[in-house]
């Protein structure tokens, strides 16, 4: 084989692996991250349970899709027949936490608050607490549990 058309497919292949690491690095690396530290696969569906503080009746029950995970980052939408549907942000932090913030706008009212938990390490539930203010103004939250169906 000629030396010139070894030496442009050398070149050819390694402009495209620095194509590919350009655009995949960072998700690859994060992908490495989450599993260094020990994060399950969270994309997908998940029953969602929410209650109020000092009460054992439970608030709502709806659905939670994980779509998109960038990097460290979390994109996803709760599905409420009550209260519509609200999108969801967070993040990965260490010792298997997550944190997400919601926004629900229903009827011209703007809800939105703060959803903490921490999952198991087989990645089939996550437990914490969530709070946020009602249309009327008022902080109101308490346990939440996320369960794979």
């Amino acid at each position: 084989m000629d030396t010139n058309l070894i030496s442009a497919l050398i070149g050819s292949g390694a402009t495209i692996l620095a194509a590919i690491l350009t655009v995949y690095g960072n998700n690859i690396k994060s992908f490495l991250k989450r599993k260094n530290l020990g994060y399950p696969d969270i994309k997908g569906n998940w029953k969602a349970t929410w209650y109020i503080d000092e009460s054992d009746e439970v608030y709502l029950e709806d659905t939670i899709v994980i779509s998109k995970i960038r990097g460290m980052k979390i994109y996803g939408e709760g599905l409420s027949s009550g209260y519509g549907n609200y999108p969801l942000t967070g993040k990965f932090s260490k010792n298997l936490i997550l944190n997400f913030i919601y926004e629900s706008e229903k009827n011209s009212v703007l809800l939105s608050g703060v959803i903490i938990l921490k999952i198991n390490p087989l990645g089939t539930e996550c437990k914490g607490k969530w709070y946020g203010y009602t249309k009327e103004d008022k902080l109101t939250g308490g346990d939440v549990i996320w369960k794979k169906p």
